[in-house]
């Protein structure tokens, strides 16, 4: 039994969440809370904690490679048991995190010219990833929203997959910050679309772990053993509040795009902790996984009991996957900017619409990955601010 409950000061750790949140929200209060950036307010598990305190006592941290191939034996089985994908050993390749990754992958998969889709609202990293890939265009593919239940505009994407200049889609699976999981059926119909028009597809399944206790994602690169069109992303950052080792793994099945990122990556990166973390992840992380799913299930029954309660004009449903929640407040009259200056100015520091690219006006985005009682707190004062 793992205890979830246990508030935990992040003051003082260089914690962008909380030790850097004032240069970010220059409005917040002393003691605000902060549910913004996404990471998790949990111990990371003890069984992670041992394997890098024995790291620890090796006393000497130099370069560091992967040389022992149990790492890749691990990180195989996990994805082959939790979610039925066979990776290859030759396919994994080594990043300092999925945004890094993604950065590189948009510069080599494209060319100047060339057209990329994302889904809106979005994952803001992805479209600065288009931004950073010189004189690639950004294509909105936005999302059907009904009373907070979000799908894809399939019409619109293939129109916009088969303008010769489109190129890539980066898809995000279990979808951020929205929370939907696609279905097979529908990732089965991106595939189909993207690979009758030449369009790759990297698919950024960072928070495929998190999803709700009777959720499960299906990665698309199962569906497709075979396909060579498809770039997944992962990493133990999300599942396991590893974020700050700056460690991720990437499925890059064909040979010449593995290479030509390898080139352009500069190779592998990583460190020692990273190293040794991942492994007591992937190898004792499950029981401790499967509690926090638990936990993070009671938060946002919590919430969605207190919105239909206090703020029942808000629109939100339980995200299948993630540990954010995305609440519509557009019936309180305010935009983006109004709606994150007051919710902060009352002590709780959230993301508002504009983080989101396009196609979130009047959202909030609320990481809810903490004690509950964090969470009671927090949501009273959003009442307080949206009332007062």
């Amino acid at each position: 039994m793992y205890n979830f409950d246990q508030i935990i000061s992040r003051a003082g750790t260089d914690s962008v969440k909380y030790d850097g949140m004032k240069r970010f929200y220059t409005d917040a209060p002393e003691g605000a809370i902060a549910m913004w950036i996404a990471d998790m307010d949990f111990a990371v598990a003890p069984e992670i904690l041992e394997a890098m305190h024995e790291r620890i006592e090796k006393k000497i941290f130099g370069y560091t490679g992967i040389f022992d191939e149990s790492y890749y034996d691990i990180l195989i089985n996990w994805y082959k048991t939790r979610f039925g994908l066979e990776v290859k050993r030759e396919e994994i390749v080594i990043s300092n995190g999925v945004v890094p990754a993604v950065n590189v992958l948009a510069e080599v998969m494209t060319k100047e010219g060339d057209n990329i889709i994302i889904t809106t609202p979005s994952y803001g990293p992805f479209f600065g990833a288009i931004n950073k890939a010189k004189g690639r265009n950004a294509l909105y593919n936005r999302l059907i929203n009904t009373d907070g239940y979000y799908t894809m505009d399939f019409e619109d994407f293939e129109q916009k997959c088969k303008d010769p200049n489109t190129t890539l889609f980066i898809l995000c699976n279990p979808h951020n910050p929205t929370g939907r999981i696609w279905t097979a059926e529908e990732l089965t119909k991106i595939y189909e679309i993207c690979t009758a028009n030449g369009v790759g597809i990297i698919s950024d399944e960072i928070h495929a772990d998190l999803t709700r206790v009777n959720q499960k994602v299906v990665p698309i690169a199962k569906l497709f053993p075979d396909a060579k069109n498809i770039i997944t992303c992962t990493a133990p950052s999300k599942t396991f509040n590893l974020a700050g080792n700056g460690h991720s793994n990437i499925f890059i099945r064909d040979e010449e795009l593995r290479k030509e990122y390898m080139k352009a990556a500069g190779g592998a990166s990583t460190n020692p902790f990273s190293i040794v973390a991942t492994k007591a992840a992937y190898s004792q992380g499950h029981y401790w996984l499967d509690e926090l799913r638990a936990y993070l299930d009671g938060n946002f029954e919590y919430i969605k009991q207190f919105l239909a309660e206090k703020l029942p004009e808000a629109v939100y449903t339980v995200p299948e996957g993630t540990y954010v929640a995305w609440i519509g407040l557009g019936a309180y009259g305010l935009s983006n900017e109004e709606l994150e200056k007051k919710i902060t100015q009352n002590g709780v520091v959230i993301e508002s619409g504009r983080s989101f690219v396009d196609n979130a006006d009047s959202y909030i985005r609320v990481n809810i990955a903490c004690p509950l009682s964090v969470v009671k707190e927090a949501f009273n004062r959003i009442e307080k601010a949206l009332k007062g």
